[in-house]
């Protein structure tokens, strides 16, 4: 699951990270300093659902991705117009 934007209150954007997938407060703060990042793996589809459920209640958004695929085929970075 990847994290596409945040919410309007960081704090609790955090706490909601935190709580759904155990990550320590640092590294869910990490995670919102660096968005678009990868916040959970390995999980199921209805684990997925619930976390994406709980970041949209704070505002924010994700994307769930299959595990067949990869960010590199979400995140496509635009070339230098030169």
């Amino acid at each position: 699951m990847v994290l596409t934007c945040l919410g309007p209150s960081l704090l609790r954007m955090g706490r909601a990270i935190h709580t759904y997938t155990g990550l320590s407060l640092k590294d869910a703060k990490a995670c919102m300093d660096n968005y678009p990042s990868v916040i959970s793996t390995g999980i199921t589809l209805l684990q997925a659902e619930a976390l994406k459920a709980e970041i949209r209640l704070v505002g924010g958004d994700t994307i769930v991705i299959p595990a067949n695929c990869s960010t590199r085929d979400i995140f496509v970075l635009p070339e230098k117009v030169g």
